[in-house]
């Protein structure tokens, strides 16, 4: 069997990575992701999900995430779909964060979908490789 690659997009020691997502009145938003192991759970900036057709209140499930300004509760937002690194998921479950506006990036892609791919990440090649 053979193995799918992705070339990642490097800026310094980032690994960023092209993704889309179901937008509710539209085509579908191209976001930049950020690549992070660190994060247990894939993010988009609130700007992106609200400007996707996207809404959350206060009865919406949230989660607690620590970060390097302590500890913050982020509601739990279900796209219609995800789509990157060549898998599409319905109903993925995100987390909806107050990013910094950037053109760098629109969201991070963290573990609950790099290790439901099983994806591989080669650093020295820039790619990251999925069974």
């Amino acid at each position: 069997m053979t193995s799918q690659i992705y070339t990642v997009q490097k800026s310094g020691n980032l690994f960023f990575i092209n993704a889309a997502i179901a937008r509710l009145d539209a085509e579908p938003a191209i976001v930049r992701l950020l690549v992070d192991t660190g994060a247990s759970q894939t993010s988009f900036s609130t700007v992106l999900l609200a400007d996707s057709g996207y809404t959350w209140d206060l009865s919406t499930p949230t989660t607690a995430m620590v970060t390097g300004n302590g500890i913050i509760r982020s509601p739990i937002v279900r796209v219609a779909w995800f789509n990157c690194l060549g898998k599409r998921v319905e109903r993925f479950p995100v987390l909806a964060l107050d990013l910094p506006n950037s053109i760098y990036m629109n969201g991070i892609l963290g573990m609950d979908f790099l290790a439901l791919c099983r994806a591989v990440i080669d650093i020295d090649n820039q790619q990251i490789r999925l069974p």
